[in-house]
């Protein structure tokens, strides 16, 4: 049986010991430094510190110098309502909350709450978003 490395707390792993992560424990920190709370059948080859819950499940102690990663059981609820933001605010979660604050001429598509501005001059998506903050427009060509 081969024997893995095993990491202190004070030790970060170089890559993410998870494919993808519901349940991410992560500091302020940019980058930010995470641990997956994820409980599992079997924990992957490359974390070092698996260890058994409660339950006979098992979770990853290791901790990780870096985006926490994508969420395993994202619903199809769960997609950005907005293809790109120019005006966007994010709490310092992680994954973040973020709302998009650009006027457009019609929200896309998978905006839920479209509201006119007072001014009548155009749209906003009034949707939160739970997840990576959204690529800017100006690199996407201006499209939303």
């Amino acid at each position: 049986m081969k024997k893995r490395a095993t990491t202190t707390q004070g030790e970060l792993k170089k890559s993410r010991p998870w494919k993808c992560c519901d349940l991410a424990l992560c500091t302020r920190t940019n980058p930010p430094t995470c641990r997956c709370l994820d409980k599992v059948d079997r924990c992957s080859n490359a974390c070092d510190k698996c260890e058994e819950t409660e339950d006979s499940r098992y979770t990853c102690k290791d901790w990780y110098s870096g985006n926490p990663g994508p969420m395993c059981n994202k619903q199809d609820d769960d997609e950005r309502p907005w293809n790109c933001c120019n005006n966007q605010i994010c709490t310092r979660s992680m994954p973040p909350t973020c709302r998009c604050f650009d006027v457009v001429d019609q929200c896309a598509k998978g905006c839920k709450r479209c509201q006119e501005t007072m001014t009548g001059w155009g749209y906003r998506c009034l949707d939160s978003y739970f997840g990576d903050m959204a690529p800017p427009c100006d690199s996407q060509g201006g499209k939303q």
